[in-house]
């Protein structure tokens, strides 16, 4: 189990980084909802501009790694990111058909190019 302190009133956010290029969302669900898989399909979901230093941080931690994808959760107060993890397997379609946003095309131009660098090679 993972425990962690509950952020009251928060917007949930995850934050998609494909080799550098970013894409933010706001999952939003009703306040009084702890979980937003709780409600599944009903939560809304918006294509939001998150600040730009948590976007540099998304983009630094997956370098520092050596990862060319991500997919960061926040949970947001008061404009405050709290970082919740980085799943390097994670789920975007559904963000993509909620907004439009041109996540598969990304993707998909990302593994047609060779990475800048390699994981264990000079």
């Amino acid at each position: 189990m993972i425990f962690q302190e509950e952020i009251a009133d928060k917007r949930d956010v995850r934050i998609l980084v494909v080799d550098g290029e970013a894409f933010a969302f706001a999952i939003d669900a009703d306040p009084g909802e702890v979980d937003w898989r709780r409600i599944g399909r009903e939560a809304v979901i918006t294509h939001i501009a998150a600040p730009p230093d948590v976007i540099s941080n998304c983009q630094s931690f997956l370098a520092a790694l050596g990862l060319r994808y991500g997919a960061f959760d926040f949970a947001v107060n008061a404009d405050r990111y709290a970082f919740l993890e980085c799943n390097q397997n994670g789920e975007w379609g559904w963000l993509q058909r909620a907004t439009g946003a041109p996540v598969a095309g990304t993707i998909a131009s990302a593994l047609t190019r060779m990475p800048q660098t390699a994981v264990g090679r000079p």
